[in-house]
């Protein structure tokens, strides 16, 4: 598999591709499927519709790897805290702020909760060719207690009342934290157990701690996590997504968290990430999804930007985010076609 390997630190002339939300809005059979279960979280307990969803964008793209579709919000799902999504709003849960709200979360993951997705991945699989890997993932311990103590998604905020109760009520924070450490390394094991290939975690809010908290916060659960997972399934790769941090931020951070690769947003340009990243740290990142929406020359420019960036280092090609869902599915072929002609031309 083009993907594993390249996790391994093989340099590939055509990198691997696939893109983050390829399973989405975006793609009209998506957005009909969806139809027969509305709302995210019953969609996640038929295992046939997630299984379906997952391969969709395989059946139209020459992507490298399949993500199995589900949510950073299974965990706290599992755990009894309720999700559910409103139009315009996005997840809702029973905000945690006090003992009386921690103590209504079960001790680990319902595993009758995350057997849909595991059933899926095993159906994902047994139909993939094998040359193409599957991708497993959950969100960082920080990212996911954001949701689960405030409510919802803060995008733009900065997380205020999650601070606060790390502030005011460290020993519930910490209580918490281990909770969500556990299940997230639960979760992930199981999906390892389940069949996929490589690991992903997502800290989509990495960004939104201040630096002197960044070890308590973001760091140290997600060693824990690491950890685990490489303890159980030493051969099955894990990228991590720190959004939100510097390249400077990046450049150690595989000296504090055990991973294999690096995720990385738009935060930083092609040339800084890799001249400050090390050399031999496959990196994980591409063109902004707004490129990717508007096509034409932009995206081309950014395409060959990144791969000039990257030249004789292990490279993902991806987006630096999730693809946006107005966008048309024509420049995802235009992409993938970029991609392989500036290898060509490197070449030779």
């Amino acid at each position: 598999m083009k993907l594993v390997d390249t996790l391994r630190g093989k340099i590939s002339k055509t990198p691997p591709v696939w893109i983050m939300r390829q399973a989405g809005r975006y793609l009209p059979e998506f957005k009909e499927l969806r139809k027969k279960a509305p709302q995210f979280m019953d969609f996640c307990r038929h295992a046939d519709l997630v299984t379906e969803v997952t391969l969709q964008p395989l059946k139209r793209f020459d992507l490298d790897a399949a993500i199995i579709f589900s949510d950073i919000l299974m965990v706290p799902h599992a755990l009894g805290q309720k999700v559910h999504f409103e139009s315009g709003v996005g997840p809702v849960l029973p905000p945690i702020g006090s003992l009386r709200d921690f103590e209504t979360l079960a001790t680990a993951i319902d595993e009758k909760i995350i057997e849909p997705i595991l059933e899926a991945i095993r159906a994902v699989r047994a139909t993939l060719p094998p040359e193409k890997a599957l991708i497993g993932f959950a969100g960082a311990p920080w990212t996911v207690m954001t949701y689960m103590i405030e409510g919802q998604g803060s995008k733009g905020k900065a997380h205020g009342q999650t601070l606060s109760l790390y502030f005011e009520n460290p020993t519930l924070f910490k209580r918490l934290q281990e909770r969500v450490v556990d299940a997230t390394s639960a979760y992930l094991l199981a999906q390892a157990k389940a069949g996929v290939n490589v690991l992903k975690i997502f800290d989509s809010w990495a960004g939104s701690v201040p630096a002197p908290l960044q070890e308590d916060l973001i760091f140290a659960p997600l060693r824990a996590v690491a950890r685990r997972v490489n303890e159980a399934y030493p051969s099955i790769p894990l990228i991590i997504f720190p959004k939100g941090l510097s390249a400077h931020q990046l450049s150690s951070f595989k000296e504090s968290v055990p991973c294999d690769a690096l995720a990385c947003d738009q935060l930083e340009l092609p040339h800084t990430l890799a001249t400050t990243l090390p050399k031999d740290l496959p990196i994980q990142t591409g063109p902004h999804p707004e490129l990717l929406r508007a096509g034409g020359d932009l995206l081309r420019s950014a395409v060959e930007q990144t791969m000039t960036a990257f030249e004789g280092k292990p490279l993902i090609m991806n987006l630096s985010h999730g693809i946006l869902p107005t966008t048309p599915i024509d420049n995802v072929h235009a992409f993938l076609g970029m991609v392989k002609d500036t290898a060509a031309r490197k070449v030779a």
